[in-house]
């Protein structure tokens, strides 16, 4: 479902577009969910400031903070806890293994990043 959209102007890109887009909807209580390219912190400091919740994907375009949570994931600090699901699907000719770490133990990751919203 498409809630909004905007044109980017030709020296622009989705990051400077997202802003917009999200003045634009009333998301508060709403989980916002957007891929890595939006993980930016001013983007998430914007949708907890409008009273939502952020789910924002990461990669390598935020560098140290993609290094980071990799080890973190890695090799779990003592006595950390984490929670694991996994699916397995097969088709096409493939088996596709999905599989999510979560943890709430992200105080390191304001001390280190100043991440907004940790």
């Amino acid at each position: 479902m498409v809630l909004a959209q905007t044109a980017t102007a030709e020296q622009s890109n989705e990051i400077t577009a997202m802003p917009e887009v999200l003045a634009l909807l009333d998301l508060r209580g709403a989980t916002v969910s957007i891929g890595a390219m939006g993980c930016q912190r001013e983007i998430a400091q914007q949708i907890l400031d409008g009273g939502d919740h952020d789910l924002l994907g990461l990669n390598g375009n935020q560098g140290t903070l993609h290094k980071d949570a990799q080890l973190f994931f890695a090799q779990p600090p003592l006595g950390a806890t984490l929670q694991t699901d996994e699916d397995v699907d097969k088709g096409h000719g493939r088996i596709e293994i999905r599989r999510r770490d979560v943890t709430s133990e992200i105080a390191w990751l304001q001390e280190q990043h100043a991440w907004p919203g940790v």
